[in-house]
């Protein structure tokens, strides 16, 4: 019984892999499998969170590989790595941060790097820089100020325009803790 079980896992991961093709279909089989309760006679695949992680990456070109959640944890946490590294690659910051919020992992590190491709592209469109629309996202994703803070470090120096470069470092000196705050 013990060894079938793992099998039966594997045999409905596999046929998920290689004979369904489309997220909406895959959602509903994960879905199917998720509310029949199986995982609760092993330890081996939680349908759930494989349901709930297609269906983050549905409106995106990347793929789970599903064969992988029938291995090792260490692999697993390999492929959602990958998963988050193409990701970012591919610019779908939020579909990244959604995989941490569900894993409950920090995202300050893809906000930060969401918040330097949003400020590449403005640079190149030439657009004046609007602290606001970056510190909304420190509210939304629970962040703390820090780490907005560090990201204006970073691009202070590069900026031309004196005006902007004045603004940013008085709301960097506005709301940066005192080294004696604690």
């Amino acid at each position: 019984k013990e060894k079938l079980l793992p099998f039966i896992f594997r045999c409905l991961i596999l046929h998920l892999q290689h004979n369904i093709k489309f997220g909406i279909q895959q959602e509903h089989y994960l879905e199917c499998l998720h509310h029949s309760e199986i995982s609760q006679f092993g330890r081996k695949v939680d349908f759930g969170f494989l349901k709930n992680l297609s269906k983050i990456l549905e409106h995106t070109s990347t793929r789970l590989n599903f064969e992988v959640f029938c291995a090792c944890e260490k692999k697993i946490t390999k492929e959602i790595d990958r998963v988050c590294d193409e990701l970012i690659r591919c610019d779908n910051f939020k579909a990244a941060i959604a995989i941490a919020d569900l894993l409950r992992l920090p995202k300050s590190d893809f906000v930060f790097r969401m918040w330097r491709f949003m400020y590449e592209n403005e640079e190149q469109k030439q657009t004046s820089f609007d602290i606001q629309k970056y510190n909304v996202f420190v509210d939304t994703y629970e962040l703390d100020m820090e780490i907005f803070i560090k990201f204006l470090k970073t691009i202070v120096d590069g900026m031309v325009d004196s005006v902007e470069k004045y603004n940013i470092m008085r709301f960097i000196l506005r709301n940066a803790k005192a080294d004696n705050d604690e």
